[in-house]
């Protein structure tokens, strides 16, 4: 590199990175420079492989530091993330393993074995058998030759106490291990077999097979992950319960069967030992030292043909006794060899018990701390009850309240007729008025006249009374008419002025009916404007009681089981709201056509969240024909046509999303729900798994696509397919316990997978 010869450099730092005798601190120095050189392909590899070697050291903190810089060199790369949940194993630290375990697991699709494989393991340690078995089955239905899944489901199987279970998988794992020439793993596991079914068949024929291999057998311990080279095979024997003893006679020598070729590698290797204790489910029994192998016949060479028996051998009776003993002496040596190994069997198992007890303890106390958080959650829920009763009650007098104010509306419904009727009353009145002015002229002109009359009347009485008093006593009867007209006069004079009283009465009343007029002119004016904020106070009394009838069919539909209206888009639109609501508060800043946009979008919200999805797709498209960059609105739209039942054009519209930067898993979830819609169900698993594999979005978006994944799981009814929607609502409840009704959803799949028919499924 010095030289600036990079091709060369790059070249051995390639060769020196992939030897298996370099050093690992050699190696990593020369995948950092190789990093360096901008070679991250080969760079990552190499830091991995250095890790390994660290780890099979016990150093523990390199080996860390390696696979965190692999990570970070290329975050898609789970195996390095798979590596460094090890290390946090090997520390002790189980919950930050088994999260990191679960994030590979997620973003593969469950289907990374050896982080299944550590996690069915972290599961049983913890006790958690069926979140255990689940992994395991998962393993195993990818590689059913996976050795130390079988071996582990044996084990699970049998503390759970389903001892017929358990002799199939221990049974399974013994053929898988001869096959793989893993002679000690076979017997261990026949072993295991045996001790729950001592007539097992199966098991039997196994130790048998393993005993005919006789001084041949290659003892080997289980292979570590990542070999680097593969390890030599000892010859198979296939195993059948052995033949009748012949006739006493010297022993002929076994023929040697023909090597059988290398298996082909498994697309998984088996995963690294865990450096934790395994659970105390089944003790693993010690294996031998690896007793020297027969070095197998030459490929080209055919296997020999078996023997004849040998015809009786004419030695003396001497030499057959020395035979006969030498014979018993290798027996009783092979028996002491088997009594050592029981007596190592039973120290691994007392530790074992010891192992158990104190994992006991530890349950106990766990126990105590579960049943306190119970009653804590029982508190819970019974705060929950008594604040749901006080909100119905609260919603009960708001419909009493809103019924009262809708009375109220109906009696005020009549008042433009009264305001009619009024106006028309005063009309009247007004027109009585100039008639009553009319009369009362003519009356003040005949009063007038009548005491201008009356007054010359009286002054001619005077006149007359003066006239005649010389002649009253000649003209009494005369005298007697005046007096009597006089007397009408006065009575003609007091009519009149009683007539001038009433006309200034009149007067008053005309003047009082002018003010009162003038009074419902004004009140007719504020009733009209008082009609007007009556009919505002309609419209927003209707609109209330839509919003009281939206959240009573909520409601309604909770109390039946089912989300409300659909735990997808719900969770999509509550997302988009914060969405809508950040562009909002930015809309002084990106321009009237933004800000009219965000209207318009809240507008259709409002619509669809009172189910009217036509009315909301106007609204959406409104707000596109503005703002056509506007991601939320085109995520709205697509959300709008699935309600509507238009998959084809909700796809059209959400899949350019797919990569936005806001909405991409948002938007994916959506397609998926939309294909799911169509009947398409591989294509929506596949897009869930691609909007999961994302990164860089909120937890809430992801938590949303794993409930899809998890619902779509749900649908397929078969016991693998709830088993995992199990673990994926699992995971969602431990990080939101108030998802949506993820806790309603795991209590009814567990008590499905609790039925016997589930049981005999998932075998």
């Amino acid at each position: 590199m010095e030289a600036k010869q990079n091709d060369q450099a790059l070249q051995k730092l390639r060769e020196s990175a992939a030897d298996a005798g370099t050093d690992p601190a050699d190696r990593r120095a020369a995948a950092e420079l190789l990093a360096e050189a901008g070679a991250v392909a080969d760079a990552v590899p190499a830091l991995i492989l250095a890790g390994r070697d660290l780890m099979d050291a016990g150093d523990v903190e390199n080996a860390r530091a390696c696979f965190v810089r692999a990570f970070a060199l290329d975050p898609k790369n789970f195996d390095a993330l798979f590596e460094v949940g090890r290390a946090d194993l090997a520390e002790g630290h189980r919950e930050d393993a088994l999260a990191k375990f679960v994030e590979v697991l997620r973003k593969t699709n469950l289907r990374h074995l050896p982080a299944l494989f550590e996690t069915g393991c972290l599961y049983e340690g913890l006790g958690k058998f069926d979140e255990a078995i689940l992994a395991f089955k998962r393993i195993v239905e990818r590689d059913k030759t996976h050795m130390d899944g079988l071996e582990h489901l044996g084990r699970v199987h049998q503390a759970k106490n389903l001892k017929p279970d358990a002799v199939h998988y221990y049974n399974l794992a013994a053929d898988a291990a001869f096959t793989a020439e893993r002679f000690s793993d076979a017997r261990r596991c026949a072993n295991a077999a045996l001790a729950l079914d001592a007539d097992n068949a199966k098991a039997k024929a196994m130790q048998a097979a393993l005993k005919n291999l006789g001084g041949e057998e290659a003892a080997k311990p289980a292979p570590k992950a990542q070999e680097k080279t593969a390890p030599a095979q000892a010859p198979k024997v296939a195993y059948a319960p052995p033949q009748a003893a012949p006739a006493p006679q010297a022993t002929p020598a076994r023929p040697t069967p023909a090597p059988q070729a290398a298996p082909a590698p498994q697309a998984v290797p088996a995963p690294a030992p865990r450096p934790t204790a395994p659970a105390p489910a089944a003790a693993p029994t010690p294996a031998p030292p690896p007793a020297p192998q027969t070095a197998p016949a030459p490929q080209a060479a055919p296997a020999p043909a078996p023997q004849a028996a040998p015809a009786p051998n004419p030695l003396t009776a001497e030499v057959f006794l020395l035979e006969q003993q030498s014979e018993a002496m290798s027996r009783l040596a092979h028996a002491q060899s088997e009594v050592a190994q029981t007596y190592k069997k039973r120290l691994a198992m007392e530790e074992e018990i010891k192992a158990a007890k104190a994992a006991l303890e530890a349950l106990e106390a766990d126990r105590a701390s579960v049943e306190a958080s119970l009653r804590e959650l029982e508190s819970r829920v019974a705060a929950a009850g008594k604040a749901k009763a006080a909100e119905d009650a609260a919603l009960a007098q708001l419909s009493s309240n809103i019924q009262k104010v809708r009375d109220e509306l109906d009696a005020l419904s009549s008042l433009p007729a009264d305001i009619e009727s009024i106006k028309a009353k005063c009309a009247a009145v007004s027109g009585q008025i100039a008639k009553a002015n009319e009369v009362l002229a003519a009356s003040q002109a005949r009063a007038d006249k009548v005491v201008a009359e009356a007054g010359t009347v009286e002054t001619t009485v005077k006149e007359l009374q003066s006239k005649f008093a010389a002649a009253r006593q000649g003209a009494d009867a005369v005298e007697n008419q005046l007096v009597g007209l006089l007397e009408q006069t006065r009575g003609a004079h007091a009519a009149a002025k009683g007539a001038v009283g009433q006309v200034a009465d009149m007067k008053a009343a005309i003047t009082a009916l002018e003010a009162l007029s003038t009074q419902l002119d004004t009140a007719r004016v504020q009733l009209e404007s008082e009609s007007k904020r009556i009919d505002a106070k309609q419209a927003d009394t209707a609109a209330a009681l839509q919003r009281v009838e939206a959240i009573r069919a909520a409601r309604g539909e909770s109390a039946n089981g089912s989300p409300a209206p659909s735990a997808t888009n719900s969770a999509a639109s509550s997302a988009g709201a914060a969405s809508s609501a950040a562009k909002k508060t930015n809309g002084a800043t990106r321009g009237p056509a933004a800000t009219d946009a965000s209207a318009l979008i809240a507008e259709g919200d409002a619509l669809r969240t009172a189910r009217n999805a036509s009315g909301a797709c106007e609204k959406y498209k409104a707000a596109l024909a503005l703002d056509s960059a506007n991601a939320g609105a085109r995520y709205r739209l697509g959300l709008a046509l699935s309600d509507l039942g238009k998959s084809e054009e909700a796809l059209t519209t959400l899949r350019p999303l797919g990569a936005d930067k806001e909405y991409g898993v948002l938007a994916q979830t959506a397609v998926a729900e939309a294909l799911r819609a169509r009947g398409e169900v591989d294509g929506a698993e596949a897009q869930l798994s691609k909007a999961l594999e994302a990164t860089g979005y909120p937890e809430e978006h992801y938590r949303h696509a794993l409930y899809s994944l998890a619902s779509l799981h749900e649908s397929k009814g078969d016991p693998d397919s709830l088993g995992l929607a199990l673990w994926s609502y699992e995971e969602i409840f431990a990080g939101d316990p108030t998802y949506a009704d993820v806790a309603k959803r795991i209590e009814k799949i567990k008590a499905a997978l609790a039925t016997p028919s589930a049981r005999n499924g998932a075998k």
